[in-house]
């Protein structure tokens, strides 16, 4: 994986010049941008600033984890904050201030960064919970199964599809929580549609995908049903692991009403 963050001064530059009341920033006041990047197998690399190179090229190594601070006159004034779209996770908090963002210890990738400049006491981000570095049993599991189908969408929702049908085992409600249901799952390798849908949820999270379980009901007869949606681009997607393998009609990948599907209503997204 490329790493490069030769665009985060200029990304920074552009902020200073949106922010409410700026109109202009002069050569000399144009923010001194510092940032270190933690990269698979090398670890905390030395500080760049400014447009040169932080990561790697060519190499394959994925980017983990992120520090960025302000130096000079305008670190008197402003604040930096930065979030990281993390493996598995998805977006954690906002970090700030030469904080470290994403993860260091689990071998997760950062699939995205987004910045923001903020006059300090006059942020609207709240500084919490922007790093990482354990994960919980389903997460875990995941990421091994994962690798073990090579990291391939497609594959992971089989691999749920495949489980063992068990109707009532362990539950049928949205309460009993989307870990649980992931954990039984992958311990058993059998259970309901809530099993599958969660487990798939893990796997899908785990390759980097924004992806939800949604427990909610089908059919005429309300029947308690659970899947998963997946955004790509904006767009919500059904993945549906019960439903493949019950009626042997494509689950995955589809939308909402789409020809043949099951009639979902009454729904909500579980974590």
């Amino acid at each position: 994986m490329k790493s490069k963050f030769r665009k985060i001064a200029w990304i920074v530059i552009a902020s200073v010049m949106l922010m409410p009341g700026v109109s202009y920033v002069k050569a000399d006041t144009l923010p001194k941008v510092s940032y270190m990047t933690h990269v698979q197998k090398i670890g905390w690399q030395d500080w760049k600033s400014n447009g040169e190179l932080s990561g790697t090229t060519g190499q394959a190594k994925r980017l983990e984890a992120i520090q960025i601070k302000l130096t000079g006159d305008i670190a008197n004034k402003y604040d930096i904050y930065y979030t990281v779209h993390a493996q598995h996770f998805g977006w954690l908090g906002w970090a700030k201030n030469n904080q470290v963002a994403g993860t260091t210890k689990i071998d997760h990738a950062i699939k995205g960064i987004e910045i923001q400049l903020c006059l300090k006491g006059n942020s609207p981000y709240q500084n919490a919970n922007y790093y990482r570095e354990t994960i919980s049993q389903a997460q875990q599991y995941a990421h091994n199964v994962n690798q073990s189908l090579g990291n391939d969408l497609r594959k992971a929702f089989n691999y749920a599809k495949n489980f063992t049908y068990s109707r009532y085992e362990p539950a049928d409600y949205n309460s009993y929580g989307s870990e649980n249901y992931a954990v039984y799952g992958f311990k058993n390798r059998r259970g309901n549609c809530y099993v599958m849908a969660a487990a798939f949820t893990y796997l899908a999270r785990d390759l980097g995908y924004e992806a939800y379980q949604v427990g909610g009901r089908q059919g005429s007869y309300n029947t308690p049903h659970s899947w998963v949606e997946i955004v790509v681009d904006g767009t919500t997607y059904v993945c549906d692991p019960d439903f493949e393998k019950e009626l042997g009609r494509n689950g995955y990948m589809i939308r909402y009403g789409s020809s043949g599907s099951l009639k979902y209503h009454d729904y909500s997204r579980m974590n």
